[in-house]
């Protein structure tokens, strides 16, 4: 630049979204004088989070063949083909939160003002003697439901992600929510399977198998190398630490930006859609109590 122009510039600039907005902050928080302004949206900043949280409940969504999925096998094949189920529930929270901004028009314009208690909200969509079909849930799937809302938690209770905002269920199906449409998350389970085998664990625990929607292949932990799936994921694994090394080399989440935004006088711009269904833009997302349910929002 210094030849073309035959100046250096004056100002430098940083701009990205997703992986980028996490490489954003990045820059602003290991390398502040890097840039003098930076725009960093969707910012992926607890980036082992994500993806171990997007692997949970992708296992909600697939074990006990896929009993607890938010989609319903119609032909009897043994594979989910339809999502009406998501579609109804979007359906539900639309109807009752798109109003409050006093335009309806299919949009929920602030989903923390968003009031839905799904236990009481779609009792009315309990499928009958709990016996599973395409317009109605299962108590299981009723559970999975509040999952979504109410974020990731490990087996005491211990928030690890926050969880998805209202208005955000159609997204689901493309990311979570397994059935032909979407090749049974398909792309989704690409990204855990090569993320949870290598780059959360210190060690990686095996290859990924052939196949990662058969989950009656069962991996060979004495083989050369290992084998290891992402259906034996313990969500425990994060809190026990067993991913804080590479926390340390992925995550953006140090808050103290100093020496971009006063020393360095820099200026740092965040942006965030609510309807992202893999970047959550609440901060924490609902508390949840010791026993697991839902308390307050944080």
């Amino acid at each position: 630049m210094d030849a073309f122009y035959g100046r250096a510039p004056e100002y430098s600039y940083f701009e990205g979204c997703s992986t980028e907005g996490r490489e954003g902050l990045m820059e602003a928080q290991r390398f502040p004088y890097d840039f003098d302004g930076i725009v960093a949206g969707a910012p992926a900043h607890l980036y082992q989070d994500l993806n171990a949280a997007r692997t949970w409940l992708l296992q909600r969504m697939y074990l006990d063949g896929f009993a607890g999925s938010l989609s319903f096998d119609t032909d009897g094949d043994g594979l989910p083909d339809s999502a009406r189920k998501v579609e109804l529930l979007a359906a539900a929270v639309v109807e009752k939160c798109d109003a409050l901004d006093s335009i309806r028009d299919g949009v929920i314009d602030d989903p923390r003002a968003c009031d839905i208690d799904p236990d009481v909200d779609l009792a009315d969509m309990l499928c009958k003697d709990d016996v599973n079909g395409e317009t109605c849930f299962t108590r299981l799937q009723l559970r999975h439901v509040n999952d979504f809302y109410d974020g990731v938690y490990d087996s005491r209770g211990t928030r690890i992600y926050p969880g998805h905002a209202f208005g955000s269920e159609t997204q689901w199906m493309g990311l979570y929510v397994p059935h032909r449409g979407n090749r049974y998350s398909a792309g989704a389970l690409g990204v855990t399977g090569d993320h949870m085998n290598y780059l959360f664990y210190e060690t990686d625990p095996g290859v990924t198998l052939a196949s990662l929607s058969d989950l009656s292949l069962v991996p060979d932990p004495t083989r050369t190398p290992p084998e290891w799936a992402w259906w034996e994921f313990d969500i425990d694994d994060v809190t026990r630490g067993m991913g804080d090394l590479m926390k340390s080399l992925t995550d953006a989440n140090d808050p103290d930006l100093t020496r971009f935004l006063v020393t360095n006088g820099g200026k740092l711009t965040l942006y965030h859609g609510w309807s992202d269904a893999l970047i959550r833009a609440e901060g924490h997302g609902r508390v949840l109590r010791g026993d697991g349910r839902r308390d307050v929002r944080g």
